[in-house]
């Protein structure tokens, strides 16, 4: 699971996305990140990181709303 900061002109929200669309974020699979991260390749995870920082990405979210009622 990735969670990722979405920012827009009417502010910002935290939003996690599963296998799928997290690969597609990032452009490497989980899988891939957790090698880099066992082999202790900072550079090439920081280089993967960076590489998405910043970037427009086209979404449609679909939202769950949760609602306290007393």
């Amino acid at each position: 699971m990735l969670t990722a900061k979405i920012s827009d002109v009417s502010g910002q929200e935290y939003i996690s996305f599963y296998r799928n669309e997290g690969t597609a974020i990032m452009g490497v699979t989980a899988e891939c990140l957790k090698e880099m991260k066992d082999n202790d390749d900072v550079e090439e995870l920081a280089e993967a990181y960076n590489s998405r920082v910043y970037k427009q990405f086209g979404m449609l979210v679909r939202v769950k709303a949760k609602t306290n009622y007393v």
